[in-house]
């Protein structure tokens, strides 16, 4: 399913999802006037996700922060989440998949047009040539140089995923 007119930063708890209907199904893409493209998806586990967070979204469309370090083979969608309060366990959230928006970056110092790999925080992106132990990220690209660690930055989202070396 494909919507048009979504509130990308509201967090909608189980009930509200589940027994009144309030948001669309996990799985369901929408979009905003400015063009960027977002999935619902269900948090899953005893975690809390922010703004701007990347996380991993399973074929059931749960989504769970993205590990500091990836194998080298993963290949696994990725989101960006947009919440304007904590989302906890069995909350539902719109994760950005397309479009122009931030990320979490968790080093004073990463630079634009760059490879990005997971950063030293669970959730936050960092430059750098990914070892062989890990993997980088693809279709995400700052825009910006970050300027604090943990801050925001500006970023092209284009369907990410974890792509192998």
């Amino acid at each position: 399913m494909y919507i048009v007119g979504i509130d990308p930063g509201r967090v909608y708890t189980n009930d509200e999802a589940v027994n009144k209907g309030k948001c669309p199904v996990a799985g369901t893409l929408g979009t905003t006037a400015n063009g960027n493209v977002y999935k619902m998806v269900e948090v899953t586990t005893a975690q809390n996700l922010t703004e701007g967070l990347v996380v991993t979204i399973s074929s059931s469309h749960k989504a769970t922060v993205a590990a500091t370090v990836q194998p080298g083979t993963a290949i696994r969608e990725l989101g960006i989440v947009r919440a304007t309060a904590t989302a906890s366990a069995s909350s539902f959230i719109w994760a950005q998949v397309y479009g122009r928006g931030t990320v979490a970056v968790s080093s004073a110092s990463a630079l634009p047009n760059v490879v990005l790999v997971m950063g030293i925080t669970p959730g936050m992106v960092d430059d750098g040539t990914p070892t062989s132990a890990s993997a980088f990220i693809d279709g995400l690209t700052l825009t910006a140089t970050s300027d604090v660690a943990g801050a925001l930055t500006a970023a092209i989202i284009n369907w990410p995923m974890f792509s192998g070396q």
